[in-house]
Formats: structure tokens, sequence, C-alpha cells
């Protein structure tokens, strides 16, 4: 898709395409669970990169008919899968169910708030290891966040994703999360593998964190 630095340029053609606004940098892990929700899509939209200063705040997506959804990733997830529906889009809904009455795509993207450590500063390039005081957060807070996210990945056996053989929107919101935690928490506990969310083993037969 197109990409534009700061602002959209005088005369861009959007027409009928979504405007997602993500950070310059790369680093803001809810700027990546958007982008890997609009690109699971195969979806044609416009991408321009900001630096915080003026315009809409990322993550955010400004769509054809002028909404401007800013922040609230769940939000932006549930109107990519409005705007582009399966079939036609993606390899499976990004909210499909196992049941009429089990919405786990949605219970597992609520869990988030849950599992990971609580009261860390939002910084991409500490994530979840400092509180908002400063303070480190604690060796047994991590082994908890640890052990939850392997009964997570042990609900569904039948493929490698949160929810089974297919990406979900679960996947999506869990990823660039799952994936800087993985990368920073070991390299802070000098390589013992109870801290590397990589070496735990492989519950279930995934792939792992």
């Amino acid at each position: 898709p197109p990409v534009f630095r700061a602002a959209l340029p005088a005369g861009a053609d959007v027409g009928s395409r979504p405007v997602f606004y993500r950070d310059a940098a790369g680093l803001c892990a809810r700027c990546g669970q958007v982008w890997l929700t609009l690109e699971s899509k195969g979806a044609d939209y416009l991408t321009v990169l900001v630096d915080g200063e003026g315009g809409p705040t990322a993550p955010a997506v400004v769509w054809p008919d002028g909404c401007v959804q800013e922040g609230d990733v769940r939000e932006i997830l549930e109107r990519v899968e409005k705007e582009f529906p399966f079939p036609g889009a993606g390899p499976c809904s990004l909210f499909r169910r196992i049941s009429e009455c089990v919405d786990n795509v949605r219970c597992n993207i609520v869990r988030f708030d849950g599992v990971f450590p609580r009261n860390c500063l939002d910084d991409p390039r500490a994530p979840y290891l400092f509180r908002r005081d400063g303070t480190a957060v604690t060796d047994q807070d991590h082994l908890v966040t640890l052990e939850e996210l392997d009964e997570l990945l042990e609900e569904y056996d039948d493929g490698p994703f949160l929810c089974g053989d297919e990406p979900t929107a679960a996947d999506f919101f869990w990823a660039p999360h799952l994936e800087r935690y993985a990368a920073m928490l070991p390299g802070t506990r000098r390589g013992d593998p109870l801290f590397d969310p990589r070496g735990r083993g492989d519950p279930a037969g995934k792939e792992g964190v």
C-alpha cells in the first residue's frame, strides 16, 4: 500500500480506501496490531507514518465515510472485519466462533489485560519490564505471566494459532506484544530459560511465543 510521511499530500487519491496512521519508528505494538489485521485481509489502504506531532494519534484509521478511530484497537479490528468481511477477505472471519454460544476470539482478547503485568510503563523498548513508579516488575510476576501464556496456548489444540487452525483477531491482538516481550525479557534475566518464552517447551504443539 502507498506510504506517506506526516500527512497525506494535497490531492492524494484516497478514493474508497481507509487511511492508517502508524508510528514512523515502527515500535508501537498497538500499531502493529492494526497493521497485521489489515494485511491479513489483503486490504487496499493508505499508510501515513507519524511521529506524534499533529494529526490523529497513532494507531488511527480514517475511514472513507469520515469516521476517525483513534487508539482503541479493539474497535478498529471490529471495523476492519465489517469493511473487509469473510468470505472474500482473509483466511477466515476475524471473530469466528467455535459455536453460537462461545465467542472464543473476543474472550481471548478480553483476557489480554489480565495476563501481562499491570501498571507498567508504556515503553516499547522495555515492554512490561518496569512499573509506572519506576520499579522493576518482579520475577514472580513474570513467571505468572508466562504460565498463563502457556495455558492460553494449550486451550485450542487443533492448530498453531490461539483459536485453532487459522489466525483470528486474537492472534493479531496478542502477537505484537508477545513478540516484544519474548525478545526483551530473557536479556534482563541473564539467559535464564525460565524467563525465555521461546524456551519453555512447546505447549499443545504450538510454535511458542
